[in-house]
């Protein structure tokens, strides 16, 4: 009898962030045995992708190691534009 190989749940959140006058992506992925963790781990994600306004995207994803996606959501937030600093000559 063969091994049954176990699913493995994944969560990964990806961060769109200004770079080089372009944007880059930050990505950090975890794995998790149960789907109750991966679970948590999706929508604490989400939570700090709600409330960031850091980064212009804020995505989650929750997938299996077979591939098959479970929960995905995005937000966008508006990203303001650092003021310059003002020259105190003037």
């Amino acid at each position: 009898m063969a091994n049954e190989i176990p699913t493995i749940y994944i969560v990964t959140d990806i961060k769109t962030v200004p770079h080089d006058g372009g944007y880059a992506v930050g990505v950090n992925t975890t794995q998790h045995h149960s789907r109750n963790g991966a679970e948590e781990r999706y929508h604490t994600a989400l939570a700090e992708a709600a409330r960031s306004d850091q980064y212009p995207i804020y995505s989650a994803i929750m997938m299996t190691n077979e591939g098959f996606v479970i929960a995905s959501q995005s937000y966008t937030h508006e990203v303001q534009p650092q003021p310059e600093p003002e020259n105190e000559g003037e």
